[in-house]
């Protein structure tokens, strides 16, 4: 998730801080955090891309 992130935005992963409010040792959905880190990437306005509701 980290390298994924840094990667889209160029930056050192260092600069990356990755948290979490779920449940302890549930792992989450990769493939869904992906699809956001890509959706952010084409996003002109990434505060609302990071607001987005998601189903």
């Amino acid at each position: 998730m980290q390298a994924a992130c840094a990667d889209m935005l160029g930056v050192a992963p260092d600069y990356i801080a990755v948290s979490s409010t779920g449940v302890i040792g549930e792992c989450l959905e990769m493939d869904k955090i992906k699809k956001g880190i890509a959706d952010l990437k084409k996003s002109k306005k990434p505060k609302k891309a990071i607001l987005k509701k998601r189903s």
